[in-house]
């Protein structure tokens, strides 16, 4: 009977080892598909675009959905007055009306989500 228990107890451990593993190396491929998006991301005037509006676009970037952020890369890219932008961006100057940038419309809904979501975590967190 204990050579049954010791067994049940050897192949406990082992699934919680092989549990473990497998979550820290999940968390460790999230950790490298967010910094390989960062620098993705980095490369369009949409990086700066998020940090122009204000937003922290370490925790947009996290909290937006993927498929979301890549139709945005696609709108940047393909940017009717990309001079437009540069030159906003480049002065750091607020402009009265952003209806230039064809990413403006889904930067301020998804700014919202968030920052509600911020306001929801800061009231559980009292």
């Amino acid at each position: 009977m204990s050579y049954l228990l010791w067994l049940l107890f050897a192949a406990f451990v082992c699934f919680f080892v092989v549990q473990t593993m497998r979550r820290s190396l999940a968390s460790k491929n999230r950790e490298q598909s967010h910094a390989e998006l960062v620098n993705r991301v980095k490369r369009y005037r949409f990086y700066k675009m998020l940090e122009f509006l204000g937003a922290d676009p370490d925790e947009y970037l996290r909290t937006i959905p993927i498929e979301d952020i890549n139709q945005q890369i696609e709108r940047c890219s393909s940017c009717p007055q990309p001079d437009y932008c540069d030159r906003c961006l480049g002065d750091g100057k607020q402009v009265d009306n952003m209806d230039f940038c064809p990413n403006h419309p889904s930067l301020s809904e998804h700014s919202k989500t968030i920052h509600l979501k911020r306001q929801l975590n800061a009231a559980r967190n009292k």
